[in-house]
């Protein structure tokens, strides 16, 4: 990480216990820390400590002059990449992003992402369209996806390498979609048997509940259903017609409709040697 100051004349001092980290007249470099420029002509007094971690400890410029200044600052550590994901519509482009930190010009952050199905091995997004927007503090990474309905639920990921170091983050897609209503049953039955009738659509989010009509009525039947299903007994003659399904998804109208016919239960006769009289079998 680099810690900056445009003046000369240094001292690093850990503010809390004033353990000296740095001064420019002494020789106080360690493994951990690195002057990158040490020409003080420069006004570049910028320094890099390696294997930083996370404290309450605040550290403190101290530059002497004929101006004295004593400015702190404390240090917060980022563990994982800033993701950003809008509002996802099937069919619709979406901008996806991801921020890194670049603190240190040494070790500019490398941005990669991901994605992963239900039921898919993870898949590296190289081919997707990925532009990459660079700044003094930040690397902002944004992947351009066209949502389909086999993304809904999908894990994404954005992972982020500082050389040997590297953080990453995820979450799930949401996508908006809907596919087209249906009636799911058979639509010839015979008298006396039982009618079912399923509705069904799959959407997210979730459409209203289905309305059930016949030949245009939603009461005839209302007390015969059950949300989607739809099922009537010893069926009869009257029962014959067009039945409907109505739901409503975000302000959208969908309709299915399937027509029933009721056929008559046969009669055969059936000749026996051993009597005059026929017997009849009532065949369904």
């Amino acid at each position: 990480m680099a810690v900056t100051s445009p003046s000369i004349h240094q001292k690093l001092l850990q503010f809390q216990d004033y353990v000296l980290l740095f001064h420019t007249a002494v020789k106080t470099e360690t493994e951990e820390i690195e002057w990158l420029e040490p020409d003080l002509t420069k006004n570049n007094c910028s320094i890099i400590i390696e294997e930083i971690k996370e404290d309450d400890k605040k550290y403190a410029f101290k530059i002497v002059g004929e101006n004295s200044n004593n400015s702190k600052v404390k240090i917060i550590i980022q563990d994982e990449p800033a993701m950003k994901v809008p509002l996802l519509s099937e069919g619709q482009e979406a901008n996806l992003t991801c921020s890194a930190p670049f603190p240190c010009p040494e070790t500019p952050p490398k941005i990669t992402w991901w994605i992963k199905t239900r039921g898919e091995n993870k898949i590296d997004l190289t081919e997707y369209n990925i532009t990459l927007t660079t700044t003094n503090s930040f690397h902002l990474s944004t992947l351009i996806l066209t949502p389909t309905i086999d993304l809904h639920n999908a894990t994404v990921g954005c992972d982020v390498s500082y050389g040997r170091k590297n953080i990453s983050t995820n979450m799930t897609l949401k996508v908006m979609y809907v596919k087209p209503l249906l009636i799911l049953g058979n639509g010839k039955v015979t008298e006396g048997d039982n009618l079912s009738l399923n509705c069904t659509v799959e959407s997210h989010p979730p459409s209203s509940v289905p309305v059930w009509s016949f030949n245009g009525n939603t009461d005839r039947f209302m007390n015969q259903t059950s949300a989607e299903y739809l099922t009537i007994t010893n069926v009869t003659k009257e029962h014959a017609g067009v039945y409907g399904c109505t739901s409503t998804y975000k302000n959208k109208t969908l309709n299915a409709f399937i027509t029933i016919n009721v056929t008559n239960k046969q009669t055969h006769r059936i000749k026996t040697s051993d009597s005059s009289y026929p017997r009849f079998c009532r065949i369904a």
